[in-house]
C-alpha cells in the first residue's frame, strides 16, 4: 500500500514507478495477475468530477503501459469515513462510481476484466 498525501494522480504514478523500477519493462515485470488500485481523493476535490474523471482514465492508460498487460489498474473509490463533512465531495465520489459501473473509463473494455459488482455486470 502506498499513501501520498493529499497527492495527485500524476504524483501517485511517479511515485509506484520510483518504487517498482525493477518491476517495469524492460527491467522485469509484476507477477502476472498483479492488481494496482488507484486513484486520489485529493485530485477529485481539487479539479472536480468531470476533469478528475478525464484524468483517471489517463492515469490509468498510463499505468497499464508502465506496467505491462500482465498488471490490472482498477480506479479506486474510497468508502469516506462519516466524520467527513464535504457533501459536495462525497457527491462527486458518488457521480463517478455510477459512471465507472456504467461503462466510464473507455465503455465496457476496461470493466469486461472485472466481471460483476453486487450483482450488476459492469461491461
Amino acid at each position: 500500500m502506498v499513501r501520498v498525501e493529499d497527492g495527485a494522480l500524476a504524483e501517485i504514478r511517479n511515485t509506484l514507478r520510483d518504487l517498482l523500477r525493477a518491476y517495469t519493462p524492460p527491467s522485469g515485470s509484476l507477477p502476472s495477475g498483479s492488481v494496482i488500485l488507484t486513484g486520489s481523493v485529493s485530485h477529485l476535490a481539487r479539479v472536480g468530477v468531470a476533469r478528475y474523471a478525464e484524468d483517471l482514465a489517463r492515469h490509468i492508460a498510463a499505468l497499464e503501459t508502465d506496467f505491462g498487460s500482465a498488471v490490472s489498474v482498477v480506479p479506486y473509490v474510497p468508502v469516506m469515513p462519516a466524520a467527513v463533512h464535504a457533501p459536495a465531495l462525497i457527491a462527486d465520489m458518488f457521480d463517478l462510481d455510477c459512471w465507472i459501473c456504467a461503462g466510464g473509463l473507455g465503455g465496457g473494455g476496461l470493466w469486461s476484466r472485472y466481471g460483476t459488482s453486487g450483482g450488476r455486470n459492469l461491461t
